[in-house]
């Protein structure tokens, strides 16, 4: 066996995989005695078909299939005593390089890329880091959104100041002269929600508004959404889309939600019992609850963004774009996905991206010796998304491990970075996804 390497630039070769018969005939005769054993031929037991029969059968095959995986195997040790890392290799006869049962000689043909050498040194960089502000209006929302979890349903005489209680009535369609249509679109015991009424105009005509009361108004221009109108009356959506008459509506219920007492019930049923014993302490708690999801959720996605900005800009190494290209070429016609030019550019450019952030994420995790093998951490990671996380569920697990290894990554990153603290108010973190964009 012989194999030549051919450079066509910094980054890519061509490797040339040369057999004869003494390199694969071995491998041959061990793979066609194992495949004759499954096959039957009338005038032989089975098993017992002889060697030269089967070369004619399925020798072909056979050959093709054992010199395409020595040669791959002789391709990967090679790289591997050169110590070259490759990132992609192209097997340029794949198809149709066996062209007789009595071809001898075999050259196997890779068009191969090398991953470039690079250095990153941690100590260039110093990356933003935000500590957001927990205000106590953000506080008051949390304790309001906490406070609409223990609400307890009540039905009441009269709509209320803000408008949003939920009624329950009957619907009628009326005419031109607001009677009653005959033969007309009626739903009995139809439930409105006041909040989700479009027309402040409309909504209006519900202040203060009580049982029994009669209220005509526009159905459509209450819900423009044909949707919800569908939902309300329980007619079809065909029929929603051209209806623009008015409907008398009969309030039979009006309900509204109570409000639970900001007490030691309220702290209890929030945090657990006793764990906080004050209106002074639940605030407290509440803040450091928001902290923590400010930090993991948005501190931390926001230093994700600006590390890779960072990393990327400044380790501008070259890439083997040609390569590339022809694999994701070869890639996109095995998906039958046909791209015009400018889409394949764009194509190329995402998948370019992609691959160097990969492989700046690997070569620091190797020199680091960042662990993401420890089995106890990585089990302990999975229970944690599956317990946490709704989108975890289908997750495989490469796809387990790959986020796992982000973490860590990240986690590493926090910690043997410089950091450029910033504490910012919530609305000003906003401003910088903005500032983004500009």
């Amino acid at each position: 066996m012989k194999i030549k390497e051919q450079s066509i630039d910094s980054l890519s070769l061509l490797l040339s995989v040369e057999l004869e018969p003494k390199d694969y005939e071995n491998q041959v005769n061990k793979t066609l005695k194992k495949e004759g054993r499954k096959i039957e031929i009338k005038g032989f037991r089975k098993g017992k078909v002889p060697l030269g029969i089967l070369k004619k059968l399925i020798g072909g095959k056979i050959i093709a299939e054992e010199v395409q995986t020595l040669a791959l195997d002789a391709s990967k040790k090679y790289f591997e005593e050169k110590n070259l890392e490759v990132l992609g290799q192209i097997n340029e006869q794949e198809e149709n390089f066996f062209t007789s049962i009595d071809q001898k000689n075999f050259n196997v043909k890779y068009s191969v890329a090398i991953a470039p050498n690079f250095e990153v040194n941690l100590s260039d960089y110093k990356i933003p880091f935000y500590d957001i502000t927990v205000s106590e209006e953000m506080i008051d929302d949390s304790i309001k959104s906490v406070g609409d979890n223990f609400k307890k349903e009540i039905e009441v005489e009269c709509v209320n100041d803000k408008l949003n209680n939920i009624l329950i009535g009957d619907f009628s369609e009326l005419d031109e002269n607001n009677n009653i249509l005959e033969n007309g679109i009626s739903k009995k015991d139809a439930m409105i929600s006041l909040e989700f009424v479009k027309d402040d105009e409309i909504k209006n005509l519900f202040k203060n508004a009580f049982i029994n009361q009669v209220i005509n108004f526009n159905l459509k221009k209450a819900f423009p959404n044909d949707t919800e109108v569908v939902h309300l009356l329980g007619i079809k959506k065909e029929d929603a889309k051209d209806l623009n008459s008015d409907f008398q509506f009969i309030i039979n219920k009006i309900k509204d939600f109570e409000e639970k007492e900001i007490n030691q019930e309220f702290f209890d049923l929030t945090f657990g019992k006793d764990i906080v014993k004050s209106e002074e302490e639940f605030r407290a708690k509440i803040k450091e609850k928001i902290g923590k999801n400010l930090k993991s959720r948005d501190t931390i996605a926001r230093f994700t963004l600006d590390l890779k900005e960072a990393l990327m800009t400044k380790l501008n190494f070259p890439f083997p774009d040609a390569f590339f290209k022809k694999y994701l070429k070869y890639e996109l016609i095995k998906q039958k996905q046909n791209l015009n030019d400018e889409k394949f550019q764009e194509e190329f450019s995402n998948f370019k991206e992609s691959f160097k952030w990969d492989l700046i994420v690997k070569k620091i995790i190797k020199e680091n010796k960042i662990s993401i093998d420890n089995e106890k951490e990585f089990l302990a990671f999975v229970k944690y998304e599956i317990a946490t996380q709704i989108q975890s569920q289908g997750m495989g697990s490469s796809e387990f491990r790959q986020k796992f290894a982000s973490v860590k990554f990240f986690d590493f990153m926090q910690k043997n970075i410089t950091l450029d603290k910033k504490v910012v108010s919530v609305e000003d973190f906003r401003k910088l996804y903005q500032d983004d964009k500009k």
